[in-house]
């Protein structure tokens, strides 16, 4: 029988931070769900010691990958996954006994809604957490939204942990593989379930804890982070809306090339073809949540 949840872990040199998420998965999670790791390049010997792992647990599977980055990483992880519901979680998590099911109660009870997730914790602070993200201005730098509301829609469920119904993955596209490296993909992919006509929210009766590290395992070039959020401007944002939130950007040293790249590469069109199909624009979703006003 197919798992009903498929949970996808990309990492890259995570080294024990990996390997505790998958034990953690394994055991805090019902039997109808299997684990998915797509190890994206490791040179800490993580590839090995993982499929020693899944010699023994069939619920386990293994991908390697090369230099694919964090958004081709969950992609491939999904090709690989069997579940109805694709559970994307960070290399470094710790998701306790009944993390899952609250949140498949949530998408079960609301059938717009393609994406839910947990509150998001801290592994070094368990009495902080997060429900969901939000913008503060028009720098569209994701903040936290604190904890202690009802939880429900919220613009963004950060990629620390995100449960996607398959059919809503697949219809959006799953995440943008032309985003550079590392930057804005879980954004991007929100703003595009929002966009194509479903709804994401927050369950705060499930925590996932995270650990915040100082390092990222993907090095972080300015250039392809600038990159990233100007991709996603001109993907989802037009008219007084766009020249808005770029006129932030211009500050940056390195958007001239970015915006070079973006008119030759393909963005535009691309643009083009969302527009063709969204169900709701920009001004629909910061009006629904009060952002850029």
């Amino acid at each position: 029988m197919d798992p009903l949840v498929t949970a996808v872990v990309p990492t890259r040199n995570e080294g024990r931070n990996v390997e505790d998420t998958v034990e953690g998965l394994l055991r805090n999670s019902p039997p109808w769900m299997d684990v998915v790791v797509v190890d994206d390049g490791s040179t800490d010997g993580t590839p090995r010691r993982l499929a020693t792992r899944a010699r023994g647990e069939p619920r386990l599977t293994v991908v390697e990958g090369e230099g694919l980055g964090p958004a081709r990483s969950r992609n491939r992880g999904a090709r690989e996954a069997r579940g109805d519901f694709l559970a994307f979680l960070d290399a470094h998590c710790y998701a306790p006994a009944g993390w899952l099911e609250p949140i498949l109660e949530t998408l079960e009870a609301h059938s717009e809604t393609g994406v839910a997730g947990p509150a998001i914790g801290d592994t070094d602070n368990v009495g902080l957490r997060g429900l969901g993200g939000t913008w503060h201005d028009a720098s569209l730098d994701m903040h936290w939204i604190p904890d202690g509301g009802p939880g429900g829609e919220v613009p963004f469920q950060p990629a620390g942990c995100q449960v996607v119904r398959r059919q809503v993955f697949q219809e959006v596209g799953g995440y943008d593989e032309g985003l550079s490296r590392w930057g804005s993909e879980d954004v991007e992919f929100c703003l595009r379930v929002w966009l194509l006509g479903w709804a994401i929210r927050v369950e705060p009766r499930s925590t996932v804890y995270h650990h915040f590290r100082t390092t990222p395992p993907y090095a972080v070039d300015l250039p392809q982070v600038v990159y990233n959020k100007l991709r996603m401007c001109f993907l989802h944002f037009d008219g007084p809306l766009l020249a808005r939130v770029l006129r932030p950007q211009l500050a940056h040293p390195h958007t001239a090339e970015a915006l070079a790249r973006i008119f030759t590469d393909g963005t535009m069109g691309e643009a083009r073809r969302l527009r063709e199909r969204r169900r709701r624009d920009m001004e629909w979703f910061c009006s629904r949540f009060g952002l850029l006003a």
